[in-house]
């Protein structure tokens, strides 16, 4: 009897096959994020490892000259636009201010153009958003077609049949009272 009690083996409790692919899918989202984090962490590395002799091998006036270089895009800023709503009562207005996104080597000529049309883009404006019902303009979505929609129609208005010159329209200023 001793002797069976020596020689048997302890039990091993059974694994259940549902813990054991928990485990392995544990096991291998583990070693994908340690691979892709790896991956990055490289991609980062030689990225700033092929910067700084760049950096460090620069005049010290360099740097100062850089900042002041001159963006690609100029803004264009237009007065605020207040228009009663399309609403039953009219007692809803719009007040919007829009800034045009432009190319710095057409700013002479957009310039030139928008002040030759001023009054004839700021009716278009005008008869635009006072034709907007509330739901036309209520949140981002709405937002950005009315900025896609003026963008497109400038565009046409002021360049038909060329290319454009607008990059794009921002809402400086938006609201509905």
């Amino acid at each position: 009897m001793a002797e069976e009690e020596a020689t048997s083996t302890p039990e091993i409790p059974a694994v259940d096959k549902k813990n054991l692919i928990v485990l392995a899918a544990m096991v291998l989202v583990t070693m994908v994020a340690a691979a892709a984090g790896g991956h990055f962490a490289s991609r980062v590395m030689h990225t700033t490892a092929a910067t700084q002799p760049a950096q460090a091998t620069q005049p010290a006036a360099e740097p100062a000259e850089s900042s002041t270089a001159q963006p690609t895009t100029v803004f264009v800023n237009f007065e605020p636009i207040i228009v009663n709503a399309n609403e039953p009562r009219l007692q809803r207005y719009i007040r919007a201010a829009i800034t045009l996104v432009i190319r710095r080597e057409h700013e002479k000529q957009v310039n030139d153009l928008l002040a030759k049309r001023k009054d004839e883009v700021k009716n278009w404006m005008i008869t635009y958003l006072s034709g907007c019902s509330l739901e036309e303009v209520r949140g981002p979505r709405n937002l950005n077609r009315v900025r896609r929609e003026i963008h497109d129609s400038l565009n046409e208005m002021l360049w038909p049949s060329q290319k454009p010159l607008i990059e794009n329209v921002l809402l400086k200023e938006f609201q509905v009272q």
